[in-house]
């Protein structure tokens, strides 16, 4: 019975596939047709304007016979294909042309002509559709450059159909924007991480620049890249974001590196920021009121982030901190960013592929940033313990200077108080006063008493830290038991008193107070040959488990988790090592500090 539904629902299965495919027939369209012509760059008859040159070259061709403002012109008759939607794909740089078939203009590029001065700009690959019989027609380009400079590369023209020429400009550009969607992730991871951090530390928002900068780098790769054709195609529009893209980069740069590293002059990257920012804000008025085209522009900028860039180096290179790697790590990026627009041309018209160049400088600033990434995530680590170590230890400080104090005023007084009940007994004897002698003998062994709580060492904050632990102890019923043995005036820095014995006692009070009968803490520690040597004891609850790293049991983890992380370090900075041991009713830390 089992086989037979299993077959029935196969069949039911095939059936129904087999008519839902049927149904989606009608929806068919014409298959993209994606023919060229190979070799359609080869046999062009160049000539140039006002000169008697006239031969065959193959494209790409570099040049170097023309002037500046010379129009340049290459024809071929197109062969006789016959293919639907016929087009052509022509490279340009720099350059405006126009497109004749049979002497009939059918096409024109003026770039941004009409918007620099009468000059063109930028770079682009654009796509000229043909009529269906422009088989066997004679074509002819022209290329013409406004600007001061000449011609000095002509680029592939590729011939084929629509479909061909945009499958081609994607595969182009399918590497780069592969490259610029996975920085827009590490940007995105970045920015998600800055927004943890900053919410639970609060430590600022200043490591936005470092996602500007991502940003930046993605908007350039996908200009550069011809992407830009699948997401807005708008040549002027691409340009001008990519032109002030690369403003932009600098100032973010620049202020990423003030406000990230401590360094001496540090200052400096905040006025080269602001320099580079009215730079920016310049070169749009000289644009507004054409006073400047937008490739001489451009080219000062590069000129004057060059030097910018140097005098940031400088700064950089004086430092000596472990910061340094991740600067010059950005900085490697801007120094890429700047080669690859000054040798561009170059480097295209050398027979190594662009392609394979731009994609190793690419994945090269993903592991730069990577790096960075990787740092940045280490550096807020180690600033925010240092951060609270450093409240925490100000605080015990301020705590305990104060009760030094207090400590201080306390034995005057109970001197002078002394002193004066040992009169009034006497003068009470001589009286025979008896019940002001029994009432002043109380007192007597009273302030004896107190006196033995207050801890004399000769260490001035150990004795007011052990003073107060000693009486917070007692009041919660812990039998606190001692023995000291030290000279006086030990040569361990204030903040480490604090950080060791107030936090080793504020633990082993902690403790205790989980514990229902038997409270107790002990301590020892002694002083012989400039070795100070310590061991503090204390019991706990059996019934309690104990984490395994001894991380704090408090409410407010992030500002009591920081305990014997800062005994540790502070035993560390006397070339000691903090030993932890414990039972299932016993809890222990031992430690010995060298030369103090």
């Amino acid at each position: 019975m089992r086989k037979i539904l299993i077959r029935g629902t196969v069949i039911i299965i095939l059936l129904l596939g087999i008519f839902f495919l049927a149904r989606t027939l009608p929806y068919a369209k014409d298959a993209l047709r994606t023919e060229n012509v190979d070799g359609f760059s080869k046999d062009w008859l160049l000539t140039i304007e006002g000169s008697s040159i006239g031969k065959v070259i193959d494209l790409p061709y570099d040049i170097h016979e023309d002037e500046a403002s010379q129009t340049i012109t290459i024809q071929k008759r197109l062969p006789l294909y016959n293919f639907p939607n016929p087009s052509l794909r022509i490279g340009t740089g720099n350059l405006k042309f126009k497109v004749f078939l049979d002497g009939e203009l059918i096409y024109r590029f003026d770039s941004l002509s009409a918007l620099n001065n009468g000059k063109p700009v930028g770079n682009a690959c654009l796509i000229v559709d043909l009529p269906e019989d422009c088989f066997g027609k004679e074509v002819k380009i022209e290329f013409k450059s406004c600007d001061k400079q000449a011609i000095d590369i002509l680029y592939k023209v590729e011939f084929g159909t629509r479909d061909y020429n945009i499958l081609v400009m994607y595969s182009y550009s399918s590497v780069e924007m592969m490259i610029a969607f996975s920085l827009v992730l590490i940007g995105v991871l970045i920015l998600i991480l800055i927004i943890l951090v900053n919410f639970k530390y609060k430590t600022g928002y200043e490591n936005l620049y470092l996602v500007g900068l991502i940003g930046c780098i993605v908007i350039w790769i996908i200009g550069q890249s011809q992407g830009y054709l699948f997401i807005y195609n708008n040549f002027a529009f691409n340009y001008y974001i990519q032109l002030n893209v690369l403003f932009l980069f600098p100032v973010l740069m620049y202020r990423y590196i003030y406000h990230r590293y401590n360094m001496e002059y540090k200052r400096v990257t905040l006025w080269l920021s602001d320099i580079h920012l009215g730079y920016w804000a310049l070169i749009l008025i000289a644009q507004l009121f054409e006073l400047l085209s937008l490739n001489v522009l451009e080219r000062g900028y590069i000129i004057f982030f060059c030097i910018t860039l140097f005098v940031c180096m400088g700064i950089v290179l004086q430092e000596v901190n472990k910061n340094r790697r991740y600067l010059v790590g950005i900085l490697t990026i801007a120094i890429l960013i700047i080669l690859i627009n000054i040798f561009k041309r170059d480097i295209q018209s050398v027979s190594i592929s662009m392609k394979v160049m731009i994609s190793t400088i690419i994945l090269l600033e993903g592991a730069i940033i990577f790096k960075i990434t990787y740092g940045l995530l280490k550096l807020l680590e180690t600033n925010n313990y240092n951060r609270f170590l450093k409240i925490q230890l100000n605080n015990q400080l301020e705590h305990y200077i104060l009760l030094e104090q207090k400590y201080i005023s306390y034995r005057k007084i109970q001197h002078d108080m002394k002193n004066h009940w040992k009169v009034v007994n006497q003068l009470a004897c001589e009286n025979n006063i008896g019940e002001v002698q029994h009432y002043t003998a109380l007192m007597l062994d009273e302030v004896e008493k107190q006196r033995r709580k207050v801890f004399d060492t000769g260490n001035p904050i150990l004795d007011a830290i052990l003073t107060e632990k000693f009486y917070i102890a007692s009041t919660l019923g812990i039998k606190v038991t001692h023995e000291i043995l030290i000279k006086k005036n030990i040569a361990i820095d204030l903040l480490d008193w604090c950080s060791i014995y107030g936090n080793a006692l504020d633990n082993a009070i902690e403790a205790c107070k989980k514990v229902e009968d038997l409270r107790w803490i002990n301590i020892k520690i002694y002083y012989k040959e400039g070795q100070l040597i310590c061991k503090i004891s204390n019991g706990i609850n059996s019934s309690l488990p104990i984490d395994i790293n001894y991380k704090t049991t408090k409410e407010n983890k992030e500002i009591h988790g920081f305990g014997l992380k800062n005994i540790k370090k502070s035993v560390e900075k006397y070339g000691g090592e903090l030993q932890i041991s414990h039972t299932r009713e016993v809890f222990e830390i031992a430690f010995v500090l060298f030369e103090v």
